[in-house]
């Protein structure tokens, strides 16, 4: 039997097969070994037989609502050994017409620390309110932005492109140039999602400041004035700009974390195709050809993604350089305010609330502009990979 201690050595690919219902009918040894359960015990068992109560339900809603909708998904799961003892992986669950397959990897990357705590907390959660409708996109939320990413597809993107590198799935970048390009794709998607979190946070600040503009426009102009109309004028267009910034990034479905669910997609695929084959060597002739027919399929699936995501990231260029002409509207109405402090020269206020639109503008333009440069790098990876034979 696998002791805890020698499940976190072992770097196996741990493979099963199971039908619609979730019944397993076919594992690889490394499955067998990890889970302390034969082959034949395994077969025609339930997937439940390896649930761990460390999973939060939120994770399997997620799976199986992905699987409903025949998309290939990627989460850390917790499972349980025929002894009782616990062991994480990160799961690849891809769907087939029949069924599904499963392939687990035990985590090596940094950004699987959060995961554990979160997942305790989602659990308890979840025992205190087992109808609470949210409790998905709740625990979802929490262990992107603990993280420090804005949503769940780009942090299931970044894990996926640290699991790898640390086995040389999709190759190395030194000697592949398909790993080049996916090891370019991981950093930029880091930066990127980091650049992301610290747009919003910087738009949150900067719309506080109309407010104390009006402040200061009533103590300087009672019966209004000029500066009133700029304080007006500035709420007016910094709302519209809001607006089209949360399109961009504020939520799961914003341009940037659809051009991530695009990448992690990719990234699922290619390496299933790769582990897939590896995997094959060790299987029965009839499991064997089952996954032939399956790769394949993977193949034409990942190249459908990879031009869905250069399409995304070409999207992502083209919304922040609308977001960028908008905020220039803004610096008109900025410098109109600094000019207002020149004219009235003892401004009560308002040259330091100009003062702080410096900042702000200065840190949103430099932000965005690190977004879309950096989604022209995952785009321009993703032509690479494009131009590359997707083996099958």
């Amino acid at each position: 039997m696998t002791t805890r201690a020698e499940i976190h050595q072992i770097d196996d690919i741990l493979y099963s097969r199971a039908d619609s219902d979730g019944i397993i009918r076919n594992v690889n040894d490394a499955f067998a070994r990890f889970s302390g359960h034969s082959a034949a015990q395994l077969a025609g068992q339930s997937h439940h037989v390896l649930r761990d109560p460390q999973t939060p339900g939120a994770i399997y809603d997620l799976l199986w609502r992905k699987l409903g909708t025949r998309q290939p998904t990627a989460t850390y799961l917790c499972s349980r050994t025929r002894a009782g003892e616990s062991y994480w992986v990160l799961a690849i669950v891809l769907p087939l017409e029949d069924g599904f397959i499963s392939l687990h990897l035990p985590p090596r990357a940094e950004i699987f620390a959060d995961v554990p705590g979160i997942y305790r907390e989602s659990v308890a959660r979840e025992d205190e309110d087992r109808t609470d409708p949210d409790r998905n996109a709740i625990t979802l939320r929490r262990l992107a932005l603990a993280r420090g990413f804005p949503g769940y597809d780009s942090f299931v993107a970044c894990a996926l492109a640290q699991e790898f590198a640390a086995r040389g799935i999709m190759g190395t970048p030194a000697a592949d140039l398909r790993g080049r390009a996916l090891s370019a794709m991981t950093e930029s998607l880091v930066l990127g999602m980091q650049g992301q979190v610290g747009l919003i946070r910087s738009f949150e600040g900067l719309q506080l400041i109309p407010n104390n503009m009006q402040i200061v426009a009533s103590r300087l102009e009672p019966t209004g004035g000029p500066v009133s109309a700029i304080a007006e004028n500035y709420r007016a267009s910094s709302r519209g700009i809001s607006c089209r910034l949360q399109a961009f990034v504020g939520h799961d479905e914003g341009l940037c974390e659809l051009a991530a669910r695009g990448l992690s997609h990719v990234l699922i695929l290619l390496g299933a195709i790769r582990m897939l084959r590896d995997v094959g060597q060790e299987m029965s002739d009839a499991e064997r050809g089952r996954l032939k027919v399956t790769g394949p399929r993977l193949a034409l699936a990942a190249q459908r993604a990879v031009g869905e995501t250069i399409a995304a990231s070409a999207r992502v260029s083209r919304a922040g350089a609308e977001i960028r002409r908008h905020m220039l509207a803004l610096d008109t109405i900025r410098v109109l305010g600094r000019v207002e402090c020149c004219r009235m020269q003892e401004a009560g206020g308002l040259a330091s609330t100009i003062d702080q639109l410096d900042v702000f503008h200065a840190e949103i333009r430099s932000r965005l502009e690190t977004i879309v440069q950096l989604s022209e790098v995952i785009g321009a990876a993703m032509g690479e990979v494009q131009a590359m034979a997707i083996p099958g």
